[in-house]
């Protein structure tokens, strides 16, 4: 995947992000943080939160894993242009 893909893919999972967001009034690292320690867990099962939050812990998961591919491919074309810079030098 490319640079500019990637991007494209995390500002469409943001969307997604920002629409949860605003339904409850948290940002998604706060929500992400109370799901991993059980702080949630008295809307396990319960219609709509449930759902929601699966969604919500599906998606942020999804963007943490985009921002390593950014990152990644970031480095690379970093490393990239290094060499380049060098054969045009020699």
């Amino acid at each position: 995947m490319k640079l500019q893909e990637t991007i494209h893919e995390l500002h469409n999972i943001d969307r997604q992000l920002w629409a949860l967001e605003d339904k409850y009034g948290v940002l998604s690292a706060e929500f992400y943080q109370a799901m991993m320690v059980g702080e949630l867990s008295e809307f396990d099962g319960e219609p709509g939160y449930h759902e929601d939050f699966l969604g919500w812990l599906a998606w942020y998961e999804m963007r943490l894993d985009y921002e390593q591919r950014y990152r990644e491919l970031l480095r690379r074309r970093h490393v990239v242009q290094q060499f380049r810079s060098v054969a045009v030098a020699a």
